[in-house]
């Protein structure tokens, strides 16, 4: 199979690839739609979405792939998620939205990665934020963190791993780095 039509995991344990964004659309059978689902899926369905959310994540990523892939992840563990394509957009949400943690991209149109880190330890210092960029960008990680990122992650990342950080970070409070 050629890259751009295998078939692409959302499990925990798999990695982040763009090519899935690619791939022809097709219903999941598994599907969280309540009209789609059995009787006693529904039920688990009302009953997940009674239950409040355990964190409230902004991503930022100008490529709506990754985006869509975090999202799905991390509402998946129950988590409810926000999306922003870069930082302006993000602080203007912020604006009306309250989070307790970003995960936001390095390189973006607008406002970047650095610059929306900046932003976020004056304007909303309590909130907690993992960084995420291609691995060719060390220094940028490297940087984030110094400017008050509490983890980095180079592209392609484990979705796992990722939730891991947000778990702990969530539950820690932020306090480490």
């Amino acid at each position: 199979m050629s890259a751009l039509t295998r078939p692409i995991s959302l499990e925990p344990n798999s990695l982040y690839d763009p090519a899935w964004a690619f791939e022809p659309k097709t219903r999941n059978k598994s599907s969280r739609n309540e009209a789609d689902a059995s009787p006693s899926q529904r039920s688990a369905l009302r009953k997940s979405a009674d239950k409040a959310p355990r964190g409230r994540v902004l991503v930022v990523d100008d490529e709506a792939p990754v985006r869509l892939i975090l999202r799905k992840q991390l509402e998946r563990a129950g988590h409810r998620v926000h999306e922003a394509e870069n930082g302006d957009v993000a602080l203007g949400l912020l604006s009306t939205e309250s989070v307790d943690l970003v995960i936001t991209d390095i390189l973006m149109p607008e406002k970047d990665g650095l610059e929306t880190i900046m932003a976020l330890r004056t304007q909303h210092p309590k909130i907690k934020i993992i960084a995420i960029s291609a691995p060719t960008n060390q220094l940028y990680l490297q940087t984030a963190i110094s400017l008050g990122a509490h983890a980095a992650f180079p592209k392609p990342f484990g979705l796992a791993e990722i939730e891991r950080t947000v778990e702990q970070l969530l539950e820690s409070g932020g306090e480490s780095k």
